[in-house]
């Protein structure tokens, strides 16, 4: 599962909107804690993402890893064939409203997506919202 998630810098973020699912790609960062996957994602505080994971916290995820296509088959296109990598799984989601939790949150999220760490002002976390998702 960290190979996967250590290849790629995006999540696809499934949540529910009325009767239909609605699905935004979105950076990530994550760490382990206990052996429970932990997702970071933020964002601006307000918009659709934030207001439907407020009103329904029951989430779902999928992360693709790396694929490459397989030949077998010759000029024959139906036998071509891919092997896929993915983590996908539930998760439920935790607004994160203390500064030193957001923090925390976009460090890892920073870290994954820069391999770098960062100083965060308290403006700047203020000025964004911070989710945690528990796969």
């Amino acid at each position: 599962i960290k190979g996967i998630l250590n290849s790629t810098r995006t999540i696809h973020l499934g949540m529910m909107d009325g009767d239909y699912p609605y699905v935004v790609p979105l950076h990530f960062g994550y760490e382990f804690i206990d052996n429970v996957l932990h997702i970071f994602v933020h964002g601006h505080h307000e918009g659709k993402k934030f207001s439907l994971m407020q009103a329904n916290p029951h989430v779902f995820i999928e992360i693709d890893g790396d694929d490459e296509a397989l030949v077998s088959g010759g000029d024959i296109p139906c036998k071509y064939s891919s092997v896929y990598s993915s983590v996908m799984g539930r998760g439920e989601v935790a607004y994160l409203e203390n500064i030193d939790e957001k923090v925390h949150g976009l460090q890892v999220l920073m870290k994954h997506q820069t391999g770098r760490e960062f100083t965060f002002p308290d403006a700047m976390v203020n000025s964004v919202g911070v989710v945690q998702i528990k796969v």
